[in-house]
């Protein structure tokens, strides 16, 4: 992942259960200029309200990207029989263009090797295109299959979204066996799995 250009003040870590609030201001105010292209039922599921993530808080982590103690982006995952499936990532339209989205999605992935996960997959809405790209370049290619379980409300067209997961070279096996040391000491932040 050298071609992404990361941030070195920003803190990806686990969230905690009171954290719950920020996440859902951190969610809605990263999806709410997309509002009028999602049914309102996708948008709320897109954009949980504070009792709904805590309500499924011991379904899988949560992470949260903290930049000068505040809250400015956050990703989830929840195992399934299909492998990790990723859910809720957002971050704030202020701290987009920084690299946030690959520190999550890089927590997300190290997550999934740690817990023997071989694949990882999530659901998007069309329009969400600069999502849609950071994934693609993250290394998830677009999939047909619509026989994987997710809750993405009732989102017209969903594009699913896979990823391998594997250690393909050396510095993959180090990630493993080293965790968030060799992520610090690469990248310049550090990650809580």
């Amino acid at each position: 992942m050298s071609q992404f250009n990361l941030p070195s003040n920003t803190l990806i870590r686990r969230a905690v259960i009171d954290e719950a609030p920020v996440i859902a201001q951190v969610l809605h105010q990263a999806f709410v200029e997309f509002e009028a292209q999602y049914t309102p039922a996708a948008f709320a599921a897109t954009t949980p309200a504070s009792d709904q993530i805590q309500k499924r808080w011991n379904e899988g982590p949560v992470w949260v990207a903290v930049q000068f103690d505040q809250l400015v982006g956050t990703i989830s995952a929840v195992p399934k029989m299909e492998g990790l499936y990723v859910r809720s990532m957002a971050v704030l339209p202020s701290a987009r263009r920084e690299g946030i989205g690959v520190l999550l999605l890089q927590t997300v992935e190290q997550f999934a090797v740690a817990q023997g996960f071989q694949r990882m997959f999530l659901s998007t809405t069309p329009f969400l295109t600069g999502a849609i790209r950071l994934y693609e370049q993250f290394g998830f290619y677009r999939s047909n299959e619509t026989n994987i379980t997710i809750e993405n409300g009732d989102s017209s067209s969903p594009q699913h979204l896979h990823r391998t997961v594997h250690c393909a070279d050396a510095e993959s096996q180090y990630l493993v066996q080293c965790g968030e040391r060799l992520l610090r000491m690469t990248y310049g932040y550090k990650i809580s799995l």
